[in-house]
This record gives C-alpha cells, sequence and structure tokens, in this order.
C-alpha cells in the first residue's frame, strides 16, 4: 500500500480495468484508450490511496507543482477520467466528488504485476491440534511381530506427467503473450493525448485573433494578447514556438486549420477571436490538434477595457496551463493576477 501523498507508477487493476501508468493506457478487454499524461497522474494518486478522500492540494501539489493556474486543469482530469469510464461501458462513477474536500477513488486497487503463486510439487499432510498423540515406540530388533506392523518406509513416487502439463501450459502461455502483442488493437480513445503530437514534434503556433467587433478597432488588443501568449509560450522548455511573423501571414485568409497547422509544421494552434461592446470586451479562445483538426480545449473570457492587461494575463496563463497539460510538459511559473 503507498502512502498518502503518492504517484502510484506500477501497473494495477481497477474492476475490469488495467492500468499501464508508463504507457498513460487503460485497457478492457481488447480495448484500450489512451490518457494525457497528467491526467494519468491524477489517476495514480487517487490509485496509491484508494477509497480515501484526497484533497485537491494534494493533486496540485504532485501533478502540477505549481502555486497558480492549476485548478481548472484538475477539474478538466477528473471530467476527462470520468468520461473515459463511461465511454468504456461503466455506468457507476468511479471517482467521487467531496464537497469542499476533494476526490476519493470508489474502487478497490489490485497490483497486477504480483508473481504467480509457486506450485509445490507435494503436499505434506497437516495434522489437526486436535488429533490424540501417539507415542511410537521403536520395535526391539528381535520382535519379528512388531517389526512385521511397521511397513518399510518409500520413497513418494514422482509426477512426471503433472511436471510435464505444467511445462507444456507455460509454453501456450508465452507463444499467446506474443501474439497478443503482435496483434493487440491500437489504442481508439484519444482524449486530448500525447498521441495526438503528429510528426512535427511538441509545437505549436498562435494565430491572429479575429476581431469580431462592429467597429472593427480591437486590433491592438488582440494582437497584444498573442505578444503576451507567445511570451509565456516560450518559456516552456521542450516547446517550438513558431514566431508571429509566420503566423500571422495566414491573417484573413480562408484556409482550414489543419492546413495551416501543416504548412507552419506544428503539432497545434492556438485560434480565437475578440469581441468588445461598448466597455466589455468578450474573448474566445480554442486550442486545436493540427493531427485531425479537433478542439482539445476551448473558453470564453469577459472582462473590461479598464483591466485589459490583467485579462490578457490570465488567459494567456489558462492557455499556457492547457498546452503543456496536453503535451505533457512542465507548467512555467504563473503569474499572480488581480482581476478585481
Amino acid at each position: 500500500m503507498s502512502e498518502a501523498g503518492d504517484i502510484r507508477k506500477t501497473a494495477f487493476k481497477i474492476g475490469a480495468f488495467i492500468v499501464k501508468p508508463d504507457r498513460n493506457l487503460l485497457t478492457k478487454g481488447h480495448e484500450s484508450y489512451s490518457l494525457e499524461p497528467r491526467i494519468m497522474d491524477v489517476l495514480c494518486v487517487l490509485a496509491a490511496q484508494p477509497r480515501a478522500v484526497i484533497a485537491r492540494q494534494t493533486f496540485i501539489d504532485l501533478v502540477w507543482k505549481v502555486k497558480y493556474g492549476a485548478d481548472e486543469s484538475l477539474t478538466r482530469a477528473v471530467s476527462l477520467l470520468r468520461k473515459t469510464f463511461k465511454e468504456a461501458g461503466e455506468k457507476e462513477d468511479f471517482i467521487q466528488t467531496i464537497p469542499k474536500r476533494g476526490y476519493r477513488l470508489a474502487q478497490n486497487v489490485f497490483d497486477v504485476s504480483a508473481p504467480p503463486p509457486v506450485v509445490e510439487e507435494a503436499i505434506e499432510p497437516k495434522i489437526s491440534e486436535d488429533a490424540p498423540q501417539v507415542d511410537v515406540v521403536p520395535a526391539p530388533e528381535n520382535d519379528v511381530r512388531m517389526q512385521a506392523a511397521i511397513p518399510p518406509a518409500q520413497d513418494k513416487p514422482e509426477k512426471p506427467q503433472r511436471r510435464n502439463a505444467v511445462g507444456f501450459l507455460l509454453v501456450v502461455a508465452g507463444f499467446l503473450t506474443i501474439m497478443a502483442l503482435q496483434f493487440w488493437p491500437q489504442p481508439k480513445g484519444i482524449l486530448g493525448t500525447s498521441l495526438a503530437i503528429n510528426e512535427y514534434g511538441r509545437s505549436v503556433a498562435v494565430l491572429s485573433l479575429a476581431d469580431m467587433s462592429p467597429a472593427g478597432d480591437q486590433e491592438y488588443f488582440s494582437d497584444g494578447l498573442v505578444e503576451e501568449l507567445l511570451t509565456g509560450l516560450a518559456q516552456v522548455p521542450d516547446l517550438r514556438v513558431i514566431g508571429r511573423t509566420s503566423s500571422f501571414a495566414y491573417k484573413g485568409q480562408r484556409i482550414g486549420l489543419r492546413e495551416i497547422g501543416n504548412a507552419l509544421n506544428v503539432s497545434h494552434l492556438v485560434d480565437g477571436s475578440v469581441r468588445k461592446q461598448g466597455n466589455q470586451v468578450r474573448v474566445s479562445m480554442q486550442l486545436i490538434n493540427v493531427a485531425d483538426g479537433g478542439q482539445l480545449w476551448s473558453k470564453t473570457y469577459d472582462g473590461t477595457l479598464d483591466n485589459v492587461f490583467a485579462l490578457q494575463e490570465k488567459i494567456s496563463r489558462d492557455v499556457i496551463t492547457e498546452l503543456t497539460l496536453v503535451l505533457g510538459l512542465s507548467v512555467v511559473p504563473t503569474i499572480d493576477i488581480d482581476l478585481n
């Protein structure tokens, strides 16, 4: 049993699922479901203490290791875990929310890597403690009757058939394992997973935001938001960020997002729009997976022009957090923002 505050690393079983943390996979029968690395980490924290309530801050400290910006990501991770279990046919909630306390895994966890039980060749009979004790007195050498009453000791006969059967079963099991590895189906459930990374690796481009305002006068705000995003993304380790000049070349062009992503040689795109009405500003952002054109994340922000810089920083922080979650990268240090 792991201690509180651990992330379970070894494979384990929950209900009908086998969880493989090293491969970010859940398997059920012949079906496999892939998870984002940090979503798998959330499940492993739950599995380290099954049926125990784990505080939200514990997840943030172990998985994201940041002071700000991970609370919404934790909520999303739990939601995707529940969605995966339900898509696999489970009707009951594997993960329970305990209001104002945290989450708990409502299932027992079993280790699937334990060694198989040892098969004994012969089992010695057990004598009950309640059985009457009999003192055995050796027969005198000259007492023929006593010696005849005691049968001579015989060696236990060997059982070659049993050993041969066990060996045959081991050979068959090895053969079936090799065949299963060759023909096992590929993961079908890709929920914002690192498998969505295409041949361009972990890379992103931020497109110019569409100005949807009636007056069309918010280009300065949208361009400032893009600059804020690019500055923050450039600080993420192991992430290749396309410069503004290249991504803005497609501004105003009617080209599909997948085509733009492939032209820029990136795995993901950040796109969005800005709309202003009076002093109110509404910004819509989305994260696109270039491999299939799917939307991995989206959110709408409302604010005022009186606090425009804080609004830009909050949007930038959220986008960076979501992208690093999807790609399994380290989250950059966040900025404490006061939007009041």
